[in-house]
């Protein structure tokens, strides 16, 4: 049976959440991954722009990925741009200091995307 509980009452149980409430007042989406059997396995947040996709993965506060990537487009493969691994506050801190996609100081060597979290 699932369990339904308020944005504050998370909050109060999980203080580490604010964070990404407030990300997600900002206009991130956010996606509960589930594993083969259902369970909840990883917290996905995630925004879009142009070509450009931040994301935060948070299997729980002290295991997180935090990556850019850059889709595939006509003449231009995409890929993995930057990526941080640690406890919450960093990697989030981290994603949201890089500059904005574009700006001349924004990551802009890519790494294949199957090196993500060891895919190949």
């Amino acid at each position: 049976m699932a369990v339904s509980i308020t944005r504050a009452q998370a909050i109060r149980r999980y203080p580490e959440l604010s964070s990404l409430a407030k990300i997600k007042d900002a206009g991130w989406d956010f996606h509960v991954l589930v594993d083969d059997v259902g369970e909840p396995s990883c917290l996905v947040g995630y925004r879009s722009r142009r070509q450009f996709i931040d994301a935060i993965y948070v299997y729980d506060s002290t295991e997180t990925t935090a990556i850019r990537m850059v889709v595939d487009r006509p003449g231009a493969a995409g890929g993995i741009l930057w990526q941080s691994s640690g406890v919450l506050e960093d990697t989030l801190s981290e994603l949201l200091a890089l500059p904005a996609p574009g700006d001349r100081h924004a990551p802009v060597l890519t790494r294949r995307m199957g090196t993500l979290l060891g895919f190949v």
